[in-house]
């Protein structure tokens, strides 16, 4: 009788990554414990894969604004401090004839 024949004959099997034996049951080739911890890190990098990717993808659009020159780069403060000195600036609408030459 052939053993490869044989249904009956079992072959131990270990986990590839630790070497502990694998349930005759189990069709991988790592054990249960490993394949969690293998998976957990695929996880972990797809999270932040994904938030770096999200990061660049809100931050592009900005970026080749100002690039292109499309986006106003200043501050609030500034733009406000700007209207000020116009609106004093033309504050003296009224002329008087004595000022022109």
């Amino acid at each position: 009788m052939n053993p490869k024949d044989s249904e009956e004959v079992e072959q131990i099997r270990y986990c590839k990554k630790c070497g502990c034996e694998l349930a005759s049951t189990n069709r991988r080739k790592l054990c249960e414990n490993c394949r969690r911890k293998r998976n957990a890190k695929i996880r972990e990098w797809g999270t932040a894969a994904g938030a770096s990717i999200g990061a660049v993808l809100l931050v592009a659009p900005t970026i080749l604004g100002i690039l292109r020159g499309n986006v106003d780069t200043t501050n609030d403060d500034e733009k406000n401090e700007e209207d000020e000195d116009y609106e004093e600036d033309n504050d003296n609408t009224s002329y008087d004839e004595s000022d022109t030459l």
